[in-house]
């Protein structure tokens, strides 16, 4: 019987001093970590041994709440998110565990246990647990006193553990069966209709939902009451969820990764396109070191449903993911348009946006909410909808003007606008555009924003970097609806000013990007469109200046206008600062930030706030926008808890030091370690030459060799550093797949 007046850990890794560690079966390697971290004994417990231990040692906490566990191939997650999100809107107070909040989807015994006594303690009511057939078979829900059991379905996954498809099934049928508690079983139930919850796109939740609702009347929840907060359900991160930018076609991201479930959502999805497989695009892989046996299945269903596909890496692990891909591949009969293979999966979601038409559907399956894609060796942050999200904004796909010509004949406009003194000569064909309209002069198109409700936004930048503007309208997108406008540097201004016109007349943000090439006609510019707000974002040159006239117009604009105002740049853009001293009026923020990324971060966080748009967590992080644009890639090395950053290197000396100074921020050193084709590259130079990582080290890799097992080995004898690998000429994913 284990002392509760002692403290246990069964990782070896999260041993203190004085701790007891728990070894388990196969831990015997551990116990050495565990001694040298300070373990104060070694206490060897089978699986069944440790989950009755659990229990008794956390006092029993399932008898202390209503308990319902949810098993199933497909579906657990979304049946445990509706239960949940039903349950608390009838006033309990509970806790849902699995796949979304945990790393292990029935995470071990110890820890399911210890987070329900802790709920419990704090006035919870409610656990659902999600309850895997690993977890099943490896004793993690013994002991555990279930109110309800519910089965979502089997089909087929997990023979790499399970071996055939019947141990899998009986795995899944024991916990029905032996467990304490009600069952019920989702093939059983009635469903409710798919108007009751038009929000929720995809004909399976109909059933998840069903199936949730059983679970409440089970616990004795009335009915009337229950059927009122349908409406209020939102379907789980990565579960069929759509993103919306204002882009004519759809994308929804899903976590399925059997057949039946891409089966599932392939059928919704033709379902949404009128059945017509030649508008579906999609982006999948599977997982390696895992069941083998269903990626020929996967292709097979695949290329019924989808005349479009992309196969890409999903997780590979150990396996080379042009393997996998050939396992894939041979379920596919190659009667249609063969599939595009693209090793790299940001790249692969970016191709099917690029190539996607209007009223197509673009489907990205397997990782749905994950947020690490796994490789053999190391992982690296990696979210679908957030790739996705940011390869929508940054191709222009955000909602934004139709487009037009200024004078003259395009296949590509929707719009054109003829000036007084071109219309007698210009010879048009009126049915090739929606609109023909009269070039307004700019006292009209002032007259026309003046009339539009939503604020304007006018941010500066060359073109050259990361677009603040890109990211402002991402954060918008993400929280309601904005409108963006990129001037054209190769139109005239008069061409971009007259566009503006086609804004309709809406209350929400407009980010009108302006690039730098226009500041030589900047106080007119601004005094047309008399923005709300004015952003400083990058205005500098590949060589770090700044055009003069610039700064010389900003400072004239800024001190004549009168007009309600509010600019936003830079402390560090010390030479604009002096071009504004002695502005008394308008609302002038000067950002004191120590790198381009927080001035970024602090500059979008205070316009959404100004909006009334939310900020919280991660979604304006703008970290996390910057790593869907493959800005950096966070990469976490087996064994090493210290992260390293990877950048690419583009011949941009400002571009290399503000990615450097992003990670200047309470670093003690940073090390950077140079992967070049062979010799003294330019790369090197450059970070010499402008002391870029200084203090720091510098240490220069052959791409050839094994980049991760020599940078693996400079980490751990500088754990505490800040660690940049800089990739030149080539493609760091590719680089990996070489190393395997």
């Amino acid at each position: 019987m284990l002392d509760q007046s002692k403290t246990y850990t069964y990782d070896s890794r999260k041993i203190t001093a004085g701790d007891a560690f728990i070894c388990l079966p196969k831990g015997e390697a551990y116990i050495e970590s565990a001694l040298t971290n300070g373990a104060s004994e070694v206490v060897r417990l089978s699986r069944e041994s440790f989950a009755a231990e659990a229990n008794a040692y956390f006092d029993y906490p399932t008898k202390r709440v209503t308990l319902i566990g949810i098993t199933g191939t497909n579906g657990k997650t979304s049946v445990a998110a509706f239960t949940t999100q039903l349950l608390t809107a009838m006033g309990h107070h509970v806790l849902m565990i699995g796949t979304l909040n945990s790393a292990l989807t029935t995470p071990e015994c110890w820890d399911t246990l210890e987070r329900i006594k802790r709920h419990a303690d704090h006035g919870g009511t409610h656990v659902v647990l999600e309850v895997s057939s690993h977890g099943i078979d490896q004793h993690r829900v013994d002991g555990f006193d279930f109110n309800i059991k519910c089965l979502t379905n089997i089909t087929q996954d997990h023979l790499d553990y399970h071996h055939t498809f019947e141990n899998y099934k009986q795995t899944k049928l024991s916990f029905m069966a032996d467990s304490p508690g009600g069952a019920i079983y989702s093939d059983d139930i009635p469903l409710i209709e798919p108007d009751q919850i038009p929000q929720l796109k995809g004909s399976f939740h109909l059933k998840n939902v069903s199936t949730a609702i059983q679970i409440c009347l089970r616990l004795g929840e009335n009915q009337s009451e229950l059927m009122k907060h349908l409406y209020k359900l939102v379907a789980p991160e990565g579960r069929f969820e759509s993103l919306n930018v204002g882009q004519t076609f759809d994308v929804i991201i899903d976590f399925a990764h059997t057949p039946d479930a891409l089966a599932h959502v392939l059928t919704d999805a033709l379902r949404q396109v009128s059945g017509d497989p030649s508008r579906i695009r999609l982006v999948m892989g599977c997982g390696g070191d895992r069941d083998q046996s269903k990626r020929k299945e996967m292709g097979r269903i695949a290329e019924e449903s989808s005349r479009n596909i992309y196969l890409t890496a999903d997780n590979s692990r150990s396996e080379r993911t042009e393997t996998i891909i050939e396992d894939i591949l041979s379920g596919m009969k190659m009667a249609h348009q063969k599939p595009i293979i693209q090793l790299n999966r940001w790249q692969a979601i970016s191709a099917a946006i690029k190539d996607a038409t209007p009223n197509d559907l673009i489907l990205i399956v397997g990782k749905g909410h994950e947020t690490m894609q796994h490789c053999h060796g190391f992982s690296y942050e990696f979210n679908d909808a957030n790739v996705a999200y940011s390869e929508l904004i940054c191709q222009g796909h955000a909602k934004s003007l139709p487009k037009w010509s200024l004078n003259q004949s395009s296949t590509k406009a929707d719009v054109v606008f003829i000036s007084k003194q071109k219309s007698p000569q210009f010879n048009v064909n009126t049915s090739q555009f929606k609109r023909i309209l009269k070039t307004p002069t700019f006292s009209k198109i002032t007259q026309y924003l003046k009339k539009i409700k939503g604020p304007k936004v006018v941010v500066f930048e060359s073109g050259q970097r990361t677009s603040i503007a890109q990211a402002i309208t991402r954060a918008l997108a993400l929280s309601g609806q904005c409108v963006n406008v990129t001037f054209n540097h190769n139109e005239s201004m008069a061409y971009n000013l007259t566009g503006l016109t086609l804004i309709d007349q809406t209350e929400d943000p407009i980010i009108i990007q302006v690039p730098i090439v226009e500041a030589d006609k900047l106080v007119q510019l601004l005094r047309v469109i008399s923005p709300d707000h004015i952003i400083v974002g990058d205005i500098y040159s590949p060589n770090g200046c700044v055009d003069p006239h610039f700064l010389k117009s900003m400072g004239r604009y800024v001190s004549s206008n009168n007009d309600p105002w509010a600019l936003w740049y830079s402390s560090q853009m010390t030479d604009l600062d002096d071009h504004l001293e002695g502005v008394s009026h308008g609302d002038i923020n000067v950002v004191n930030a120590s790198s381009w990324v927080t001035y970024m971060d602090t500059v979008i966080k205070s316009i959404c706030t100004r909006f009334n748009r939310r900020v919280h967590g991660q979604t304006f992080n703008v970290m996390n926008w910057l790593m869907g644009r493959q800005w950096c890639i966070k990469v976490s090395l087996e064994g090493i808890q210290t992260p390293l950053y990877v950048l690419e290197w583009g011949k941009d000396t400002v571009d290399a030091d503000q990615k450097n100074q992003c990670f200047q921020q309470n670093a003690q050193a940073i090390i950077n370690y140079v992967a070049v084709q062979g010799g003294v590259s330019e790369l090197l130079n450059e970070l010499k030459f402008n002391n870029i990582g200084i203090p720091s080290k510098i240490h220069v890799l052959d791409h050839q060799k094994n980049i991760l097992s020599d940078v693996s080995r400079l980490i751990k004898a500088s754990p505490q550093a800040v660690h940049l690998l800089w990739i030149e000429g080539a493609d760091f994913h590719e680089l990996l797949e070489k190393e395997r």
